[in-house]
């Protein structure tokens, strides 16, 4: 993208768009990063030309070895660039390489692949954002499968979630990221269900944990994810307990899981389908 950007002024259209440099203000601010980014990549550290991508970690990490002080200035300036860029890149990005070339154009090399680097945000499901959120499961499967007491049953549950994230190190390389704190792998859920067992009406409490296993997503943004998923049902009203474990798949606003539950008292086993609706994170 970067390199997209910086390559546009041979284009006249382009040109006559720019406005940074036409702006006082926006021009020596441009400046000011300009000579900041010389000073700093005058260093002997920056003597070798960056490499592209994720190898670019290694050389980065070697520079704070050899000199963590040039390594904190630069990043940092990197950041605060970043941050400056977001208001206009294309012009402002255009305005601090004309400050730079033809003469430093080395430097502007790295000035352009560190910042598309720190900018290198990763693509999380926005399933599993932090914070709570409610679900609607509608359910249908089979009490004690392949036995005497096999019987349909049909479930309505609705739950309350918590998700838990850390620290979400996209907010750092890029400030307006749209789905921030989506980094969690683990949320934990409760809610009551009203099921229809045996001919009979059914209350239950439930708990479940769910953990993230994997994104489902291209290089460039999620559709999914597939999870792990922990159950209890308690029942309230008649006897009716069980354990399970099972799979499930999100998919934003709805999802799918499959469920095989171990029986307590009145039930050997229950397996079971859903439907789930998310609402927004409150």
């Amino acid at each position: 993208m970067f390199f997209f950007l910086f390559g546009m002024p041979s284009n006249p259209l382009f040109c006559q768009q720019v406005k940074c440099c036409e702006d006082v203000e926006c021009k020596s601010e441009a400046e000011d990063f300009a000579s900041s980014f010389i000073s700093i990549t005058s260093s002997s550290l920056f003597n070798d030309p960056p490499v592209k991508g994720k190898k670019l970690k290694g050389q980065l990490a070697n520079m704070k070895d050899d000199n963590p002080q040039v390594y904190s200035r630069f990043t940092k300036e990197i950041k605060a660039y970043t941050r400056w860029l977001e208001v206009d890149e294309g012009n402002r990005a255009y305005c601090v390489s004309r400050q730079m070339l033809p003469a430093y154009e080395h430097n502007l090399d790295w000035v352009i692949e560190t910042t598309t680097f720190f900018r290198d945000v990763k693509v999380y499901s926005p399933e599993f954002c932090k914070g709570f959120r409610f679900h609607i499961e509608a359910g249908t499967g089979v009490k004690d499968l392949a036995t005497d007491t096999e019987s349909f049953m049909g479930s309505l549950t609705g739950f309350l979630s918590y998700t838990f994230a850390p620290k979400d190190k996209n907010m750092e390389v890029d400030t307006i990221y749209p789905h921030q704190q989506c980094n969690g792998r683990f949320r934990i859920l409760a809610g009551l269900s009203e099921s229809y067992v045996d001919h009979v009406g059914l209350t239950q409490g439930v708990v479940r944990g769910e953990v993230k296993l994997f994104d489902i997503k291209t290089a460039f943004f999620s559709i999914g994810n597939v999870k792990g998923i922990v159950q209890a049902n308690l029942g309230i009203n008649r006897n009716y307990h069980s354990v399970g474990v099972g799979i499930g798949a999100d998919f934003e606003i709805a999802g799918f899981n499959l469920i095989y539950g171990f029986g307590l008292d009145e039930v050997h086993s229950i397996l079971q389908t859903s439907l789930a609706y998310h609402f927004n994170k409150m």
